[in-house]
């Protein structure tokens, strides 16, 4: 294949970072993650750039109102989907009505976490959702409780409300 030359003014790509998910796609997540049932707050007013939601999500940062709406956003849809038994099976499958062992939780943590961060979790952060699970089991006694809190930190993590843009630059490339 031959190379292709750009007009001069032709803009330059973005570069690549962080983008926070828009108000939409947030939503979108969560009853994704969660279930289509949920009534959900706007936990952020909308900004545009050049007329675009997206654009303007790679360019703006959290406020701290913001990043504490996403922490009570998500303990409450977390506690909405929790409190119904119907819900929270459909959620977790491999819990019985009272306990959820530390084999279940971990494989929970696992299959939601590469669903929330759209990507496989890393060993580490397998173990720390993990533990967070059966440490709030062991402090509370409540199994569901500590599952519960796993999800809820996992929908506050920047793994979850950002997108990451990964990849290596194009070594064959020399633009």
């Amino acid at each position: 294949g031959g190379s292709v030359t750009l007009p001069k003014d032709t803009p330059a790509p973005a570069t690549p970072g962080l983008w926070r998910l828009t108000e939409r796609q947030y939503q979108n997540a969560l009853r994704d993650l969660l279930g289509d049932d949920l009534t959900l707050p706007t936990v952020k007013k909308e900004q545009n750039v050049g007329g675009l939601a997206a654009l303007a999500a790679g360019t703006t940062t959290a406020s701290a109102q913001e990043v504490e709406r996403y922490e009570e956003q998500a303990r409450l849809s977390t506690a909405a989907v929790f409190a119904d038994k119907t819900k929270r099976g459909r959620l977790v499958s491999c819990g019985s009505a009272t306990d959820v062992d530390a084999a279940c939780a971990k494989r929970f943590v696992q299959d939601f976490g590469k669903r929330a961060f759209r990507r496989p979790l890393s060993d580490a952060e397998v173990t720390r959702f993990t533990k967070l699970a059966t440490d709030a089991k062991q402090l509370t006694g409540d199994a569901w409780l500590g599952v519960e809190s796993a999800v809820a930190a996992m929908l506050q993590s920047p793994h979850f409300l950002y997108r990451f843009e990964l990849g290596q630059p194009d070594a064959k490339d020399k633009s």
